[in-house]
């Protein structure tokens, strides 16, 4: 019974985690003077694994964990980037609208 919500919290997690995201951008924009920052995702997911490196004994658990950490990593990059491309399309449409409606409108009163 519990298990059966395991996919539900992980897409929870997934877009609570890209709402941070988010909120860790628009900080560093505007600690930038709202400039934007060139960053590597890659770099990134390193970084979260080298911070989990200790002198334990590594199991397969703990790579399978690995694993999954640079996977959703990288499907965050994914939707992200998905985002981001259904919005300048929706962007770019919505000005094509508006510019085909002043056209319109300015044949309409001539």
């Amino acid at each position: 019974l519990v298990s059966d919500l395991d996919g539900f919290w992980a897409m929870v997690s997934l877009q609570v985690d890209d709402v941070r995201s988010l909120f860790r951008q628009v900080d560093s924009l505007r600690a930038n003077n709202w400039q934007p920052v060139a960053r590597n995702f890659t770099e990134d997911a390193s970084i979260l694994i080298e911070k989990r490196k200790s002198n334990r004994k590594i199991t397969k658990s703990i790579v399978a964990k690995r694993n999954d950490v640079v996977a959703r990593q990288r499907a965050r990059e994914r939707l992200e980037l998905a985002k981001r491309n259904v919005q300048s399309k929706n962007l770019n449409s919505s000005h094509d609208k508006l510019t085909l409606d002043v056209v319109e409108s300015k044949l309409i009163f001539v």
